[in-house]
């Protein structure tokens, strides 16, 4: 947990780790929750779930994703790209994608025809096209992500004068600029009255609608579209039928997510997961429960004689801990 800089080592207290902890694991439980450590999701289908991108093995022209198991157990080491969670993806691991099978499940189809793939499985990102976190910026990055192609943007290249006019109360979904001009009947809901009565009733009005730039939504915003048989239509025409799905939020996610983030990771372990390099990853994810009431131990000792928790403990440990696992295989 330390950090190099100018020459200076910056070190935290073990009050600073746990504090640390505390967020870390929320944002792990959101994203990786519902997710297994050590079973491919193939089985469950098309789904939205956390994935990797490997470049090792796979490239540009042929893109894959593969769940967070695979990334583990036959991707270990690789250059993997976070994808945070895609909609309606099944792993590619052991498909024609990749010239190696799935250690983890046989049989799987041959091509997953309903995945689909944009530049972020190249790990690139934005209207800029750039990797993120990228090595060139100097200034800090606010990602935000459409939640019609899931793409992320740059908050200044959401607007065409590169100027953010977020909302001031917040939001909790965008549809980024792309996404508005493919789908501009979107921008009727902007200054929509509340939805009628008869759901039944065509909610859009006879006119073109108006607008331009991203648009951005408070919580429950979907339940307003319109569910008409000819709006159910062009939704179903444009593949945007996930709209008018209320499961299909990452809100609902996060939240059947976090009901299951018990049986992925304990929040003591995570909390130095963004310092880890894969493999180390891999021990925990092999090892949580052998690890936790160690790793517990090896921090109270910090605790007890007031030292601060650096850097080099922290992988000292795991060096240790997948020593001894080597010794027992």
């Amino acid at each position: 947990m330390a950090e190099t800089g100018g020459g200076n080592e910056v070190e935290l207290t073990l009050e600073d780790v746990l504090r640390e902890d505390a967020s870390l694991a929320e944002e792990a439980d959101a994203v990786f929750g519902a997710a297994s450590a050590t079973q491919c999701s193939y089985e469950m289908g098309y789904m939205r779930q956390a994935l990797y991108a490997c470049l090792t093995c796979s490239t540009d022209a042929n893109p894959a994703g593969i769940c967070l198991a695979c990334s583990l157990a036959c991707h270990a080491d690789h250059d993997l790209v976070e994808l945070y969670t895609k909609r309606h993806f099944r792993c590619d691991c052991g498909t024609t994608k990749f010239d190696s099978p799935c250690s983890l499940y046989e049989g799987k189809d041959l091509r997953n025809d309903e995945n689909v793939y944009s530049q972020n499985f190249s790990g690139l990102y934005c209207s800029c096209h750039r990797p993120y976190p990228d090595p060139e910026r100097t200034s800090p990055e606010v990602m935000i992500q459409c939640v019609v192609c899931e793409d992320w943007f740059h908050e200044e290249h959401l607007f065409a004068d590169g100027k953010p006019q977020l909302p001031e109360g917040g939001f909790d979904e965008c549809v980024c600029p792309g996404c508005m001009t493919a789908h501009p009947f979107i921008y009727h809901y902007v200054s929509l009255p509340a939805a009628p009565a008869d759901a039944s009733a065509c909610r859009l009005p006879d006119v073109p609608p108006t607008g331009s730039g991203p648009t951005f939504w408070p919580d429950g915003w979907r339940a307003e579209l319109c569910r008409c048989p000819a709006c159910a239509q062009m939704y179903a025409a444009s593949k945007i039928s996930f709209l008018v799905d209320q499961d299909d939020t990452l809100i609902a996610y996060e939240a059947r997510a976090k009901e299951n983030a018990e049986d992925v990771m304990e929040a003591g372990d995570k909390a130095f997961q963004s310092e880890l390099s894969h493999t180390q990853q891999v021990e925990m994810a092999l090892g949580y429960e052998r690890m936790a009431s160690s790793l517990k131990d090896y921090l109270a000792g910090f605790a007890q004689s007031g030292q601060t928790v650096k850097a080099e403990d922290i992988h000292g440990f795991f060096d240790t801990l997948r020593n001894k696992r080597q010794k027992r295989e």
